[in-house]
């Protein structure tokens, strides 16, 4: 599929995967909010190839520490899908840890099914996944859940 595709068809997905939990952050917008109870997401039909990304937050401003990256490096190896990361945002000893999958539009077609029900499967597992090490880290490391006012900072 191509990005307009992909704009067309994420929607109905989404609701049919996510019902009633998913918004368009800006309408027209090729991205889509998705709330959970512990964590935060957001899924775009984007384009440079085409693709649909879900990034979803695990934890904002955890302080940044040697600890935190090892932790989350021994995390990639159990996860069957996605990556989990820390950012950034120029906050003096604070990062914000994400989870991010990618999956290219040119293996998404509804003329092969399996291939939309593999794109449901992925986001089902990451974002429920993001939601487990997020409390985990939280726990372990501080910081907070993400929340939709947050959204900005996943894209």
């Amino acid at each position: 599929m191509d990005q307009s595709e992909l704009r067309e068809s994420l929607p109905a997905v989404l609701e049919q995967v996510f019902p009633g939990r998913t918004s368009e952050i800006v309408p027209g917008s090729p991205v889509w909010l998705l709330t959970g109870q512990d964590n935060v997401s957001a899924i775009g039909a984007l384009s440079g190839p085409d693709q649909v990304r879900i990034t979803s937050g695990c934890a904002r401003d955890v302080p940044e520490t040697l600890e935190l990256h090892r932790h989350l490096s021994a995390l990639n190896k159990q996860f069957m899908i996605g990556r989990i990361y820390a950012i950034n945002m120029t906050r003096p000893g604070l990062c914000d840890v994400v989870m991010e999958d990618i999956i290219f539009g040119a293996v998404l077609s509804w003329d092969f099914v399996p291939s939309m029900q593999d794109l449901a499967t992925r986001a089902t597992t990451l974002t429920n996944g993001a939601a487990r090490a997020g409390v985990q880290i939280r726990a372990q490391f501080g910081g907070r859940p993400f929340t939709p006012d947050d959204v900005m900072a996943l894209l």
